[in-house]
């Protein structure tokens, strides 16, 4: 009868077949995820909806807390927020929480389509006219609302 010389000592470790499941599955997970961030226009969008969305509610609360009527201004590639009273400064701009001038620009690829132009809210937080506004890039298309009226912004 023969012994192991180390009867103590046991194998341990991942099999050839193991290693090679494992190491197909990570490549398959790879290349999906590599497949979500090739197009980042589709983040872009998004990210220029959310800002417009933003400047859209900081105009009218900027309109309710100054007591001033303040305009938005939405064209395909670009924003801007302005005072329209004339004891506020007419068409100076406003400037955001950090002092720096509220107004943007869509990203390379990032457009807005819709109902662009100016929404003017007064100091109550209305605005006359309303719309549905779109912004479209990387095949994506996320759109808001402004409720005439009311000036609510609904996504």
């Amino acid at each position: 009868m023969r012994r192991r010389p180390f009867p103590s000592v046991q194998l341990r470790g991942f099999s050839l077949i193991e290693l090679v499941v494992t190491i197909v599955i990570i490549s398959a997970l790879a290349v999906f995820a590599m497949g979500r961030f090739s197009d980042e226009d589709i983040f872009s969008a998004r990210g220029y909806y959310d800002e417009l969305v933003s400047a859209t509610r900081f105009a009218q609360r900027y309109a309710v807390a100054s007591g001033c009527n303040v305009r938005i201004q939405i064209n395909a590639t670009s924003y801007a927020l302005t005072m329209q009273n004339a004891a506020c400064g007419a068409g100076a701009t406003v400037q955001g929480p950090t002092g720096e001038v509220f107004a943007g620009a869509a990203p390379a690829g990032v457009t807005v389509t819709g109902d662009t132009g100016a929404y003017d809210f007064d100091a109550s937080g209305v605005t006359a006219g309303g719309g549905t506004l779109q912004v479209q890039g990387g095949g994506s298309i996320h759109s808001f609302t402004i409720t005439a009226d009311s000036g609510f912004v609904n996504q």
